[in-house]
């Protein structure tokens, strides 16, 4: 499945730091991602992280938290895409948003 493009952001770096358990044969992470805003009328940010199913076998993330800035915020996570309204107001549209997402 394709998801359309958002235009008015911009992922200008982004890291991964993973947890491995040989005892419970999971992975757990947390993504860190620098958002540029290109726009102040941003109402909704979408990230593509493919969700976990029973289609996939149990394979897929599960998001946990999202934080903006360190601040949480709420998100949805479904159809292979996580969506969050940043808290913040976006006062210059050269904004750099900081996004941790922790997720299993």
């Amino acid at each position: 499945m394709s998801l359309p493009r958002n235009y008015s952001i911009d992922i200008i770096r982004y890291a991964f730091e993973l947890k491995l358990s040989d005892a419970t044969d999971e992975i757990t992470g947390k993504a860190t991602t620098r958002i540029l805003c290109k726009t102040n009328d941003i109402r909704q940010i979408r990230l593509d992280l493919i969700n976990k199913t029973t289609e996939r076998l149990g394979k897929g993330m599960m998001v946990e938290s999202v934080m903006y800035n360190n601040v949480k915020v709420d998100f949805k996570h479904k159809q292979d895409a996580c969506s969050q309204k940043p808290v913040m107001i976006l006062a210059d549209p050269r904004t750099v948003l900081l996004a941790d997402i922790d997720f299993r």
